[in-house]
């Protein structure tokens, strides 16, 4: 009796969550579903209908915010997009994320996937009874076809690359092809892994982190530091009587995303933060000489 209303209570929190997200679910759910719809005890059974209520639910939420007068605005603001510009610029955004954003981080990525591994050699048997290559390949497949769909529709949507907070919602489907393809690479090993190995594999991960705190630590407090000074700047010259307020550089944010406007106070980005500052003057940053960022001037 508590499973319908804990399925809309669950649907209506990843509905308004995030569009990203919710579309993500619903593929997600979608792709189940029809296999699950191959099974003839599925057929027509309560639980078909539970699963049709949570994918309509989702449904109706990404439509409401798909059309709500905020994504319209946003439309209008950033103009027309065709689908040739939305292939274009998906072919080159899966050429970042294979040849840019993975590789540098591959570091974290090993350290992430090497207790996965460390699982399934250990439990190889068990891991060979549920997740066989035959299993896996088209858990792959549909994996990469919503990653691809949620890429696209970000894409047509803002007319550009996604922002990396936008992208949360694939990177969380590469996490669970790493994992799982960890754990198969790990299941068929010839050899089984040596107490040593599994403590190193445990223990890498826990390092790094470690490390990448203390590294981080320093850009990050320069960083805000930066910012608030920033702000405070602002709002002490907001009765200045100049139209345009020039502003120094932010330093390296590190890891954190950088929350840096342009030198044109016309920019989308100084205007943003204009108005959030409720300031009726232009903002600009102040442009890097090139002998200011370690290059010989012409």
């Amino acid at each position: 009796k508590w499973k319908i209303p804990l399925i809309l209570l669950f649907t209506f929190y990843i509905g308004n969550a995030s569009e990203m997200f919710a579309i993500m679910f619903w593929l997600i759910l979608f792709v189940i579903f029809v296999y699950k719809m191959k099974l003839e005890p599925f057929r027509f059974s309560k639980e078909m209908w539970i699963w049709s209520l949570a994918l309509d639910v989702i449904f109706v939420f990404v439509l409401i915010s798909f059309f709500s007068s905020g994504n319209l605005q946003r439309q209008m603001d950033l103009g027309n997009h065709s689908l040739v510009d939305t292939l274009y610029y998906g072919v080159r955004f899966a050429g970042k994320v294979i040849l840019i954003d993975i590789p540098s981080k591959i570091h974290f990525w090993i350290a992430f996937i090497l207790p996965f591994i460390l699982l399934g050699n250990t439990f190889k048997q068990s891991v060979k009874k549920t997740l066989s290559l035959k299993k896996l390949l088209p858990i792959l497949f549909w994996s990469f076809s919503i990653i691809a769909v949620i890429g696209l529709i970000q894409i047509y949507l803002l007319k550009s690359f996604p922002p990396y907070r936008a992208t949360t919602a694939m990177w969380f489907v590469f996490f669970i092809i790493a994992i799982l393809s960890s754990i198969y690479v790990g299941s068929i090993l010839k050899f089984q892994m040596k107490l040593k190995t599994v403590s190193m594999a445990l223990i890498i991960p826990i390092v790094l982190i470690i490390i990448t705190a203390f590294y981080e630590f320093p850009k990050v407090s320069s960083y805000s530091k930066a910012f608030d000074a920033r702000i405070e700047k602002v709002l002490s010259l907001k009765k200045d009587t100049a139209l345009i307020i020039e502003l120094t550089p932010l330093p390296d944010s590190g890891m954190l995303m950088k929350g840096e406007i342009s030198p044109n106070y016309h920019n989308v980005l100084n205007r943003h933060f204009t108005k959030m500052l409720a300031v009726e003057k232009g903002l600009e940053v102040e442009e890097k000489l090139p002998y200011l960022i370690g290059l010989k001037t012409p």
